[in-house]
């Protein structure tokens, strides 16, 4: 039921989230497909970046979270 109205939800009220330690997106796609946005994600692990950016979103950051 709240997958269901959480997809009614516009594009400038959905809840905003971001995603650290994300690897490929296992634990953000749900909240992706249920009308989240997600404005910001990281992983230090290129491939699993790289396959983050093929399945959800190119807005994945390849990098350390220590350097941020």
């Amino acid at each position: 039921m709240l997958i269901e109205r959480l997809k009614k939800i516009n594009g400038n009220q959905a809840p905003k989230i971001i995603s650290l330690f994300s690897g490929c997106g296992g634990m953000d796609l749900p909240f992706h497909k249920a009308g989240f946005k997600l404005v910001w994600a990281i992983d230090a692990n290129f491939y699993a970046c790289k396959t983050f950016r093929k399945n959800i979103s190119n807005i994945i950051e390849n990098n350390q979270i220590e350097n941020i």
